[in-house]
């Protein structure tokens, strides 16, 4: 009897599964509360399904800075840290200025309208997951992007349409 029940509730946790994939897919990146609100599932049944999913291997499960975000299998670490990193407002901000033209720290100060330790905090950021570049020209550090593709998919994958 146990046996039978089991077996018809499997096509629909692997329903669930599947809309699970679907919004990571979409959503790169994206964090628990924010998956548990776009599935509606309860957080029980989310998290379960969620650690069927990484035992299939068909999600990532990034922990970092007191969140927890999930990525699909097929990303790399590197564009996980990319992904991870342009998650603020204020880094997309940045890489929004930075795409349309390199700057100096007082003018992506200026620009944005931020403090100097927040600006530089999200600079750091951007360097270390690679997607800035820092280049000293006359005593001046000037700030670019360094892939312009892969921060404008990043851009459009997370965000949408952030022009």
């Amino acid at each position: 009897m146990c046996n039978t029940i089991s077996r018809r509730l499997r096509p629909q946790g692997e329903e669930a599964r599947n809309i699970i994939m679907s919004v990571i897919q979409s959503c790169a990146g994206i964090r628990y509360s924010e998956l548990a609100r776009k599935t509606s599932l309860a957080h029980g049944a989310l998290s379960h399904h969620i650690k069927m999913l990484q035992r299939q291997r068909r999600i990532r499960v990034r922990r970092d800075r007191g969140s927890t975000r999930f990525f699909p299998e097929s990303y790399d670490d590197g564009l996980c840290n990319a992904i991870a990193s342009a998650s603020h407002p204020t880094t997309v901000a940045i890489m929004a200025l930075l795409i349309r033209h390199k700057c100096n720290y007082r003018q992506i100060k200026s620009t944005i309208m931020k403090s100097g330790s927040t600006v530089c905090e999200h600079l750091k950021r951007l360097h270390s997951a690679g997607l800035v570049s820092r280049k000293r020209t006359d005593r001046i550090l000037v700030y670019g992007i360094t892939d312009a593709d892969k921060a404008i998919m990043i851009m459009h994958r997370r965000y949408g349409n952030w022009q």
